[in-house]
């Protein structure tokens, strides 16, 4: 165990609006009241925009003083976020903000424009506060760079928020924002939000505009396993940033969601990935898992039913390594991207011909797990301190498999363990069936109370 870091606790949570979720606050504000972000000592924040953000949120206020309140209520339409404030992780394009990806040979690069979801959110009413802390590229469970050091989880400082959205999950859960922008690649919306009791979801590939959505966007442009999602303290507020993010794909969502009958969606479950290659799950997350997959057999008559893989998880991490070098084929590896692609290499082994290969593994899961389905399973094994994921980077399969295999989900929080840390579930559906995690989602918060503060509430 590591010792805890010099720095001050939390503070209180004294303002009522700060605990709102985005839903709320954008009523609230529709109707009058401001929400002003807090930034807490976690070292998320890596550039601000307070002050252009306030401006902004002032010219807001006289904005609705001119209307009626018809004219008020039809916002809700037409700018469903107005007033809401939002960040988002460092290597997504914030205009204006840096854009380092965490890279000393980038220090000082400020974005030249706004990533198309970060400039859907603004068109949708909401003001963008800053960006927060990554790691080297966001390509690590760590956040944490050379240029900006070290992020802490605020449930316990000695403990990781996890990556690459670490920044991100640790200020949302913190009430320092409401809303976040992260993106998933192997874990990196998911992983965090469980690491601090946050909700998140990873949405299916193509969903939400990669334009202007990673530090080389010529990259991904095409890619499949990369996708950018929100970070939220509310299960309903995924549902609804998404459809702002993706107003194709996610059109009607709310309605979706709203009609979704859990009596006749299978869940299916698992208590991890069932291969020494990775961690055991904890006790405490057992615990959790069983008492969520109970609760929606009793209380919705859903069909449960424990799965067992169609394959060895052995080798999961390669089934992921090999759908990344089918998405970034003919583009630099990693290691290159690590140098500000100063120096190229070329490109390995064709992937399909891997015995890995991540289509054959996808179209297994899929057919294992059939239509009107969800898969629970744990987010990941348990807590862990700083550094401690290096030894164990193969848990991260947990979240990276269904990267690979396209699929949607959700990390939904069911409280804290006795230590008081954040339990949770991952919540999975098959491609294009995003709903089905969202109103799973939305029904274990009403039953679990969902996202729970790190710091003491003292609203009076």
């Amino acid at each position: 165990m590591l010792f805890a870091p010099n720095l001050p606790p939390l503070p209180p949570i004294t303002d009522p609006i700060l605990l709102q979720d985005c839903t709320a606050l954008a009523e609230w504000i529709r109707k009058g009241k401001r929400a002003k972000a807090v930034n807490v000592s976690l070292n998320a924040v890596v550039d601000e925009r307070y002050e252009a953000a306030l401006k902004e949120a002032r010219e807001v206020d006289r904005r609705l003083a001119t209307l009626t309140e018809a004219q008020r209520e039809a916002l809700k339409e037409t700018k469903p976020l107005l007033g809401v404030p939002f960040t988002c992780k460092e290597v997504v394009m914030m205009q204006g903000m840096n854009h380092t990806g965490g890279l000393v040979t980038r220090k000082g690069i400020k974005a030249n424009a706004d990533a198309e979801a970060n400039t859907k959110l603004k068109q949708a009413g909401a003001i963008a506060l800053g960006v927060t802390n990554v790691p080297e590229i966001g390509i690590w469970c760590e956040t944490t760079s050379t240029v900006y050091g070290r992020s802490n989880n605020p449930y316990d400082f000695t403990r990781t928020p996890g990556g690459s959205s670490g920044g991100e999950s640790g200020l949302v859960s913190s009430c320092g924002t409401p809303l976040s922008v992260g993106s998933d690649v192997g874990g990196s919306i998911r992983m965090p939000a469980f690491f601090t009791g946050a909700f998140g979801h990873k949405p299916s590939s193509e969903w939400v505009s990669l334009i202007n959505g990673a530090m080389f966007p010529e990259k991904v442009k095409n890619s499949r396993v990369l996708v950018i999602g929100p970070l939220c303290r509310s299960a309903r507020d995924l549902t609804l940033t998404l459809e702002v993010m993706a107003p194709l794909k996610a059109k009607g969502m709310r309605s979706k969601v709203d009609n979704t009958n859990l009596s006749k969606v299978k869940i299916w479950w698992v208590e991890g990935l069932d291969t020494p290659a990775v961690s055991p799950t904890s006790a405490a997350q057992k615990k959790a898992l069983k008492e969520a997959v109970t609760y929606l057999n009793q209380a919705y008559g859903a069909r449960t039913e424990r799965m067992t893989w169609p394959w060895d998880l052995t080798n999961t991490y390669l089934v992921w390594s090999n759908k990344m070098r089918d998405d970034y084929k003919g583009q630099p590896p990693t290691s290159v991207d690590m140098m500000n692609r100063k120096k190229l290499s070329k490109v390995g082994e064709e992937p399909k011909n891997s015995p890995h290969y991540w289509k054959n593994k996808k179209k297994m899961l899929i057919d294992k797990l059939g239509s009107n389905s969800v898969l629970i399973l744990p987010m990941m094994p348990r807590h862990y301190y700083h550094n401690e994921l290096l030894p164990n980077v193969l848990d991260v399969s947990h979240t990276a498999l269904f990267n690979a295999t396209e699929m949607p989900g959700s990390s939904v929080p069911l409280g804290l363990d006795k230590e008081g840390m954040p339990t949770g579930v991952q919540v999975v559906a098959l491609p294009e069936n995003d709903h089905l995690c969202l109103a799973v989602a939305e029904a274990l918060e009403k039953k679990f109370g969902g996202w729970v503060s790190p710091s003491p509430i003292a609203v009076k």
